[in-house]
This record gives structure tokens, sequence and C-alpha cells, in this order.
């Protein structure tokens, strides 16, 4: 895919542990003339050298979002960080349970914790331009207004996967059927796609929820 070197390109990642290529999925998507985002790949079994080749492709765009399913940084000490206290009570007050948000270093979660801070080096060093962004699509799908219930059984029942990318394109995500060419969708898929919605709104200001970045220790804003 040819892009324009001032065209606004976007990424969403959903990324699992460094062992888990297969549910690992990418999101790449441009903002068109007309205000519309124009999804131009979908895809899935996403190693970190696929990854590598994907921002090496789009590092000649002047302006590239890239918006990461995975904690970037951990709490010195261990347990929570501010932010995730903080977005895990605003998530349950509308309706998501507590373990949507978990601690980075936790058992479950430190191999994810590790490869995000992995890729968002890899990010930096072939688009040292781009703003890098950790993010929480199902949160974000929630706050944007996204069915409560369809939401919470994506990864579960497979109709909430179509529901979801029927909303997802109300909210104008173009291309899905294009970009996919005629692969089915994985829940991994619905959330890159949550990833670059969460993307777009950060980068015209309108995030949902935001938790600053606090260099050093924590370099990346966290936004729904």
């Amino acid at each position: 895919m040819a892009y324009a070197p001032n065209d606004i390109c976007f990424v969403g990642l959903d990324l699992a542990g460094p062992a888990n290529w297969n549910d690992t999925a990418c999101c790449v998507a441009r903002m068109s003339a007309e205000g519309s985002l124009v999804v131009d790949s979908l895809g899935q079994n996403m190693s970190d050298g696929a990854l590598t080749d994907v921002f090496t492709e789009i590092s000649t765009h002047s302006s590239v979002v890239v918006g990461i399913d995975a904690p970037l940084s951990y709490q010195d000490g261990g347990g929570d960080r501010v932010r995730d206290k903080s977005l895990r009570e605003y998530l349950m007050d509308k309706g998501l349970h507590a373990g949507s948000v978990m601690t980075p270093t936790m058992t479950r979660m430190a191999y994810l914790t590790l490869r995000g801070i992995a890729v968002a080096r890899l990010v930096s060093s072939r688009c040292p331009h781009a703003e890098i962004l950790e993010v929480h699509p199902i949160g974000a799908m929630v706050l944007y207004g996204g069915d409560l219930e369809i939401i919470r059984t994506i990864k579960k029942t497979p109709s909430s996967i179509s529901e979801a990318l029927n909303w997802l394109s109300q909210q104008g995500l173009c291309g899905i059927p294009e970009a996919l060419e005629g692969r089915p969708v994985s829940d991994h898929m619905v959330a890159a796609l949550g990833c670059v919605l969460s993307a777009s709104a950060f980068n015209q200001q309108k995030s949902a929820w935001l938790h600053p970045a606090e260099p050093p220790h924590h370099p990346c804003p966290f936004v729904c």
C-alpha cells in the first residue's frame, strides 16, 4: 500500500505474550480527506519480525499514532500503577469486571508486559516520530457507546464479534471487509480495531479517559 507522506497513520496492536504470536493482531488505518478511518490491513499471528516489517513500511508517514493493548511500564516494587487502579475503578463503574484491568507484574500479565515494553522500543526504533500510547480497547469501546453486553462477550460469543464490527463501522472505521479479504474475524482483530479507535480519539484530543505520561518510569499516556 502506497501512502502520501502527509497521511496520518494509526496502528492498533492487540498484543499477546512473546510465545503467542497467534493471538497478536494488528490493524493499520489512515485518516481520509473526509475524516473517516480507512482500514488498510487487519491481520493476526504477528511475530516481532512481522511487526518490524509493518513499522518499517509506514515509517515514511509524517504522523504515526500507535495504540498498544499491553502494559508499557510497571510499578517499581510491584503492584498496580496509579493508572491501573484509576482505570479499573472507572470501568467498574461503567459495568466492566475488575479483572478487565490487570496488574502488570501479576503472573498472568508479566510476559505481556515484557513484550509490550519490547514492542514499544521496536516502534521507536523504526518510527522515531511515532506517538506511542498504552490503550484499553475493550474499555474504549464501552466508553464510546458500544453495547456493554456485546463488548463483554466478544471472547465467548461469535455473534458478538459481528455486532461489534457493525458498531465499529458506525464509528467511522471504513474498509474492514476489504482489509479482511474473506478471512474470519477474531476477538483479537476486534480489539486491534478498538486500539485504532482509541488512538484516533487521542489524536483529536477526544479521549474518553486519559492518564498522562509520567516519565521516566511511565513514558506513554494510557488512554481509552
